[in-house]
């Protein structure tokens, strides 16, 4: 269950002290919101091991969606894929060979995150008949307008990756800036499709996160 990402750190540390003899807690967080955390919350952390997943190799990615393909009982079908605008491809070039390089494509827009893989192979699939599908290049988000972003945008945007997730009230806490300049930097970003509002909190969806972190890093916003 969320926790307000690192808002609630200190509430939710606190429950984890009280029932820590009798209840084993499992906890996910974002690498940025647990960077945060570990380095606000110096000598209280709770958590006796602590693991960090690296993104998946590209054979993983792969085994990853033929996997979900077998399981699903459904058939993909490659003969529709165009890559020469990545590859110096023949006309000639086998199914498989293609299907191979499609997979890697979708590795490496993903960076190894297998949920971002997911996401963009379902985003890649025309239904055709039962237990059928055809596979067209997934369709890239257009990202061009994060360089055009105000500098207070860009910090809320920030602190949104950093806790993971923020309502309005708390941007306003963690940046300091004027109500209504959060609140116009959030209207903006989720207009440009960069944030989403799900019950008062904001996030970066699935589609933009690896250009969103991409963009972040490049300008010194945040460290990867």
């Amino acid at each position: 269950r969320a926790v307000g990402g690192t808002a609630g750190y200190q509430a939710f540390t606190d429950l984890v002290a009280r029932t820590s003899h009798h209840v084993m807690w499992v906890v996910s967080f974002s690498k940025f919101a647990w960077a945060f955390i570990d380095q606000r919350y110096q000598g209280r952390n709770l958590f006796s091991n602590e693991v960090h997943l690296k993104g998946w190799s590209e054979a993983e990615i792969a085994e990853l969606i033929r996997g979900r393909m077998r399981a699903a009982g459904i058939e993909a079908n490659f003969e529709e894929v165009v890559l020469d605008q990545w590859y110096d491809t023949e006309a000639d070039e086998g199914l498989e060979r293609t299907s191979d390089r499609f997979l890697r494509l979708l590795w490496d827009q993903s960076d190894g995150n297998p949920r971002i893989a997911i996401h963009f192979w379902k985003r890649s699939l025309i239904p055709d008949g039962p237990g059928k599908v055809r596979v067209r290049l997934f369709p890239v988000p257009d990202v061009s307008s994060l360089e055009e972003l105000e500098e207070e945008t860009r910090f809320v945007l920030a602190s949104v990756v950093i806790h993971e997730n923020l309502t309005l009230s708390e941007t306003v806490k963690c940046l300091g800036y004027p109500a209504n300049v959060c609140q116009a930097a959030l209207a903006h970003l989720r207009g440009k499709r960069f944030l989403f509002q799900e019950r008062g909190r904001y996030r970066v969806p699935t589609v933009v996160y690896r250009d969103v972190i991409r963009y972040l890093v490049r300008n010194n916003l945040i460290q990867n």
